[in-house]
Formats: structure tokens, C-alpha cells, sequence
């Protein structure tokens, strides 16, 4: 949190390479934004991304990794050339999946953390300038609620039972009255005293 901070304050730019338990990242920075990401979580592929919003078909991503694998470029572009996607919604799908990549650092325990500063990959476009302190705030926000739902379950591994509703006794006609009455401008106590 403190360095990704640190680094959009004074214009850091490099790579920042961070290994969770199961997974290593690399969130790419240019004057301080994030310019792009890696990673090795197939969760954060755009592929995943692009068939999860229902943008391609899973026959169209496999046709553009085919394409990919003989020539070369990036799947995105591919499918852009090929008509599956719209440039407009190309440039949305990358944005949330560098978003969605970084957030999920916040969710886990970080194992490794490097900063290779001025170092870059020559091989990937690094179009995106994304605001870090507002990924940071977005991703201190999610772990907090995380660790509500954490506490409020008593820890991630409940499985939630299906419980039979209990059987509600008749409502009187005084109280069927009352909430036949409540039409959102009074609340029950108001219509009840009427």
C-alpha cells in the first residue's frame, strides 16, 4: 500500500514484480500511473475477461490465440483485426483487467515485492495511465469488507446451509391494514398511529 503510494508520488517508473502464495504479478508504471500489468493468475487474462462480460466466444478466443501463437501479436489486437471486438470496448475490458489484477494483491497475503525501476518490457503496449492512490483506496476498501465478511462468518471456510423459513403467524387486521398503508413516504410507526 505505502509503495505503490510512494510511487505515483514521485513519478516512479519500472516494474513492480510481486509473488503471492500462488501467483506472480507484474504491474508495469510510467511517471507514477500503471501503464499495464502481467500476470500468471489465468483469472487475470483478457481472454477470461472478455468471454466473462460476454464481449467474445470461447471459439473466438481460441481462434485468436491460434493466430497469436503464428504471428505474434497481442490477443487483443488480434481480435480487434478480426472483428470480435470493438476498439472502444477493448480499451474498457484492459482498464478493468488491470484494475481487477491489482485489487486482488490486496486480498492475500504478498510473498515477494520488488521495484526494478526504469526497467520495462519492450514486447507489450503499455497504453493505460491509471490514478495508483485510487486503486489503493479502492483496494484498502475491499480488504476491509473482506475482513468483515471474515468475522461477520467466522472465517472463509463456512459452507452457508439452507435453513427452512419459520412459519409466520397470521397478521392480525389492524396489521394488515398497516402494511397495506405503508407507501414509502411513512414509515409503519406513522401509519400505525393514524
Amino acid at each position: 500500500t505505502a509503495l505503490l503510494f510512494y510511487l505515483a508520488e514521485r513519478s516512479g517508473s519500472g516494474t513492480l514484480s510481486v509473488a503471492t502464495r500462488r501467483h506472480r504479478k507484474k504491474l508495469y508504471l510510467i511517471d507514477g500511473s500503471l501503464a499495464g500489468i502481467s500476470s500468471d493468475n489465468p483469472r487475470d487474462l483478457l481472454g477470461h475477461f472478455l468471454i466473462g462480460w460476454g464481449m467474445i466466444s470461447e471459439a473466438q478466443l481460441s481462434e485468436a490465440m491460434r493466430i497469436q501463437d503464428q504471428h505474434g501479436s497481442t490477443v487483443g489486437q488480434i481480435l480487434v483485426q478480426m472483428g470480435a471486438v470493438d476498439p472502444a470496448e477493448l480499451a474498457k475490458a484492459l482498464q478493468a483487467q488491470a484494475e481487477e489484477a491489482v485489487l486482488d494483491l490486496f486480498q492475500q497475503p504478498l510473498n515477494d515485492v520488488w521495484f526494478h525501476e526504469d526497467s520495462l518490457p519492450a514486447d507489450r503496449p503499455l497504453t493505460l495511465r491509471l490514478a495508483l492512490p485510487a486503486l489503493v483506496i479502492e483496494g484498502v476498501r475491499r480488504r476491509q469488507r473482506y475482513e468483515e465478511i471474515w468475522r461477520a462468518l467466522g472465517g472463509l471456510d463456512v459452507i452457508p446451509e439452507a435453513v427452512p423459513t419459520p412459519a409466520m403467524p397470521p397478521l392480525s387486521s389492524r396489521e394488515r391494514y398497516i402494511l397495506f398503508e405503508i407507501d414509502g413516504t411513512r414509515d409503519a410507526e406513522e401509519v400505525a398511529l393514524v
